[in-house]
């Protein structure tokens, strides 16, 4: 598994922490999900990671127009709302998408 489970949805701005499975997404986890993803740059990283299993940061910088602090700023953004997945290799940090989370939101979606 890619993250742990808690026992319930906890969120405050941009962190979000998923539940057991016994619970559900609601209305307020999920506006808070688009809220992050409602900035171009973190939209444009999320879904060059869907297409791009897993990602070297020094690619996303090639991706986006900002500089670094930047781009980690996005970065961590992404990380703490649990869309993203990073992994540390050495000094480089790898990131990919968290197809868990994003499954639950479309199934949230579509009920």
């Amino acid at each position: 598994m890619f993250f742990h489970h808690i026992d319930i949805y906890q969120y405050d701005k941009y962190n979000i922490y998923i539940l057991r499975k016994d619970k559900v997404m609601d209305n307020k986890i999920a506006s808070e999900l688009f809220k992050v993803l409602s900035d171009e740059t973190r939209l444009i990283i999320v879904k060059f990671l869907i297409q791009n299993d897993e990602v070297c940061a020094c690619k996303l910088l090639d991706l986006v127009d900002c500089n670094q602090s930047t781009l980690s700023h996005h970065m961590k953004i992404l990380v703490n709302s649990k869309l993203v997945i990073a992994r540390k290799d050495w000094k480089w940090m790898h990131y990919s998408i968290n197809y868990e989370l994003l499954n639950d939101l479309f199934l949230f979606l579509k009920k």
